[in-house]
This record gives C-alpha cells, sequence and structure tokens, in this order.
C-alpha cells in the first residue's frame, strides 16, 4: 500500500506491499496476503509530516541500473515522477532480508533527484551479480518547525460575483442586496447585462444598455455575511421579502419598465423557469463570457482560469415582474496571510480518503501581495491540479473525487516546514446539479 499511515494493516496485500503505522512500526509483504514486521525499523520523534513508504528494490529483482530504479519507484509512487517537489524531503531508509531482519537503515537521508537517490543506495546497499541482494523500502516526508512561520489566513473569493457586488462589499454588511453600477467598476457591465437580457431569464431581449436606469438592480444577491454564501438552493424555491432593503428592482412587462420590487412579496422559482450557469474567462480581462444551460457542458467547458455564477430567474406570484438571483459557484481565488516569498516556498498538498497524500510547491509569481492587508491572491489556476495517476497530480474531472488541499510553507534554506494550514479547500460534487466546487472550509 502507498499511503503511509494508518493503525490498521490493509488485508490482502500484494508482494511489494509496504505499510508504516502511526505507532511507527513498518511492515512488509513478502507473500500474497501476508504482512510480516519488520524488525529494527522505527521512526524518529520529531515531528514529521509523512507522505508515503516506497518500495525501493525487490530482493534479487530489482536490477542496479539507474533506469531500473527509477522505474520501480515511479511504478510504486506514481507521484514522484514530479520529484523537484521532493527534493528537500527527507527519506528513512531500510535494507532487511527475506526473514525481515534489517540489515542496514540511514535516516534523515535527503536527495536532489531521483539519480542522487539511486547513486546512494548503489554505493551503500548488499549488490550481488548486478541485482540487489535484499529488500529497500524507503519513507519520504518532511521534519515540521512548529515556530516557523505558517498559513494562518485563507479567504477565498468568486472573481465574476465579486465584478457585480463590488469587491469591497463582497461580504461587508447587508446593505447591497443588489446589483448597483454605482458600487461597480467592471467596465464589461453593459455588454454582459444586454447578453443576459438575451438569455431566456425573463428580461426585454431588446434591451440596450442605459446606467441611468440602474437596470443591473434586477440582479439580487444572497445574504453576504452567510456561511451559506457558496450553497445552491434547488430549483423551483420562494424568496420572500418583506423590505426594501437595497433599492431591488422588478422588470415589469405590464409597462416595460424597470420598477422597485414591491414589498412584501414573494417570489418564486418555479419548475419552469429558466435556470442557467455563467462561466467568465479571467484569461480574457473578464471580457469573454457564455451562458450555460446543460450542465453537461459546465464540465466541457471548465478550466482553472474561470470563474462560475448560477443565476436564478424570479418570477413575483401573479406574474409580469421578474428579476434574477444571483448564487457564486464556489471560489477561484484564495487570499493567503502575506509571507517573505523570497524565503519561504508555498507548498499545496493533495489530500483524498485512502489516497497518497500529494505535495506540489505553489509558483507565486502571478500572485497579488499586499503587505499592508497582510494577504498574497493566488488565481485558481496557481494552485488547481491538473491530473491525476502517472503524472502525479490530482484529477477533479471525475464526480467520485472529492479531495482537501491544505497548504504550508518550506523554508527555502532549511527544507523544514511549517503546519499544515487549518482551513483548507474543499472541493464539493454533484450538489443541487452542481459538477463540482470548491469552497474554503
Amino acid at each position: 500500500m502507498k499511503q503511509p499511515y494508518g493503525n490498521s494493516l490493509p488485508a490482502s496485500p500484494t508482494v511489494g506491499d509496504v505499510m508504516f503505522l502511526d505507532d511507527n512500526t513498518l511492515y512488509f509483504c513478502y507473500s500474497a496476503g501476508t504482512w510480516t514486521a519488520i524488525s529494527g525499523a522505527s521512526g524518529a520523534s520529531e515531528t514529521r509530516q509523512e507522505y508515503d513508504s516506497v518500495p525501493l528494490a525487490i530482493a534479487k529483482g530489482t536490477a542496479d541500473t539507474q533506469s531500473a530504479f527509477i522505474g520501480l519507484v515511479r511504478r510504486q509512487a506514481p507521484h514522484i515522477r514530479s520529484y523537484t517537489n521532493y527534493s528537500q524531503c527527507k527519506w528513512d531508509l531500510w535494507e532487511f532480508s527475506d526473514a525481515g531482519v534489517a540489515i542496514n537503515s540511514w535516516s534523515g537521508q535527503q536527495f536532489d533527484t531521483e539519480a542522487d537517490l539511486y547513486t546512494f543506495l548503489a554505493a551503500n546497499a548488499v549488490v550481488v551479480g548486478g541485482f540487489y541482494d535484499n529488500f529497500i523500502v524507503g519513507l519520504i516526508y518532511d521534519v515540521v518547525d512548529e515556530e516557523s512561520p505558517r498559513i494562518t489566513k485563507m479567504y477565498g473569493m468568486n472573481t465574476f460575483y465579486s465584478l457585480l457586488r463590488g469587491r469591497r462589499n463582497y461580504k461587508a454588511g447587508l446593505s447591497f442586496t443588489c446589483a448597483d453600477s454605482d458600487n461597480i467598476h467592471w467596465s464589461g457591465l453593459g455588454a454582459w447585462f444586454e447578453d443576459l437580457c438575451q438569455a431566456g431569464m425573463g428580461l426585454p431581449a431588446w434591451y440596450t444598455w442605459n446606467a441611468a436606469d440602474h437596470a443591473e438592480r434586477v440582479l439580487w444577491f444572497p445574504r453576504s455575511g452567510s456561511r451559506k454564501l457558496y450553497g445552491l438552493p434547488p430549483e423551483g424555491f420562494t424568496s420572500a421579502i418583506s423590505t426594501l432593503g437595497g433599492d431591488r428592482n422588478n422588470w415589469a412587462w405590464g409597462t416595460s419598465s424597470w420598477q422597485v420590487a414591491a414589498v412584501p412579496n414573494t417570489y418564486e422559482n418555479d419548475g419552469g423557469l429558466q435556470t442557467i450557469w455563467c462561466r467568465l474567462d479571467k484569461s480574457a480581462w473578464s471580457s469573454t463570457w457564455d451562458f450555460i444551460t446543460n450542465p453537461t457542458r459546465f464540465m466541457t467547458s471548465f478550466n482553472s482560469a474561470a470563474s462560475w455564477l448560477r443565476l436564478y430567474r424570479l418570477q413575483r406570484a401573479g406574474g409580469g415582474y421578474n428579476s434574477v438571483f444571483v448564487k457564486p459557484v464556489g471560489i477561484d481565488r484564495i487570499g493567503f496571510n502575506w509571507f517573505d516569498t523570497t524565503a519561504y516556498d508555498l507548498v499545496a498538498m493533495y489530500t483524498k480518503k485512502d489516497r497518497t497524500p500529494i505535495i506540489d510547491t505553489m509558483d507565486v509569481s502571478s500572485g497579488v501581495e499586499s503587505r499592508f492587508n497582510d494577504l498574497i491572491w493566488l488565481e485558481s489556476s496557481v494552485w488547481w491540479p491538473t491530473s491525476f495517476g502517472t503524472s502525479g497530480k490530482l484529477s477533479y474531472g471525475s464526480t467520485t473525487m472529492k479531495p482537501n488541499i491544505n497548504f504550508f510553507l518550506r523554508d527555502k534554506t532549511t527544507g523544514s516546514i511549517s503546519p499544515l494550514s487549518k482551513a483548507h479547500v474543499q472541493f464539493t460534487t454533484n450538489t443541487r446539479g452542481c459538477p463540482f466546487k470548491t469552497e474554503i472550509k
């Protein structure tokens, strides 16, 4: 098994599987279905973040060549294909006989490349007739420095939602209950709103944008102070408003005009009313968007440079008055507490139940830093993983994957790491018709 931690041994191991338990005992599978404890093998007492236990050589079966060695390592631990992410990690290595008796052990080793790891074992392990004579297992980990600067803040933001709401009003009080061009500094608002009017949401398809109309006030927001900001309502929901609270507007078909929403009143998204997705392409300077009705196209149109909204058509009970409820579909930017990027690397650790933790050093060169606000903002294209399996990262195209992302800082000089962030990015799938989204938890 590749999972390096746990308190119980999985059933039915295959030859070559290795398991390092929480009590620092090491087990190896010599014959199918049987675990054997390795005597003389134990972990150190220092605080560690462990990643993987890797079979590095099979007794009398692994040739003492660099290509054979690296091939075995990559088959057993495919994420180490991206070895640069692990080049500052530590290794504990054990060489042991067929009987499970430790012959050699080396602790706290560090190898810049896979070739360096091979060179070390070729020089120190027992080789007979061109093959390693014994089994070799390695545990890869980082040493945690409890005094190191760490990630203590993580703020999530949906770029598209912030453009409509105004970034300073993203979560600032409850007074902004609808879009208002007086608070919006998005140059694409008019063109986008005209496209929305042609999307079958109960608004006039012929409308030409005029900021003086305040037509954008038909875009209603949820309560920004709620923890449910990123929760999506079911189709067919009812919204009752009892106070004006921000001059929310309707489009009134009877008078063909934008009118202040009447209160108290009930607004419904019944089964016959439109619900659509809208994708903003951030790579095109927030000037390219698509309206999508089919969730399958949500999947095919997704990329990490996009920001998503879900829009619900609302109609006042009795008909004739329409507005649009706006919900952000997860986050696509993270604000981290400021840290010295010349002294520390930001590292993401991707985890999923029954999967080996995978780490990836972030390229923060595109981040927006604000020491005054104690923040570094990174787009999802930086921390969003790209693939899973032999390439060594994670993929979220599959609806069965619900991984988390924690972050830590690595000292560029010592290689030690900070404790993991308490907050994490959580991926959820198939929620209220949404194929997947991300939130800070």
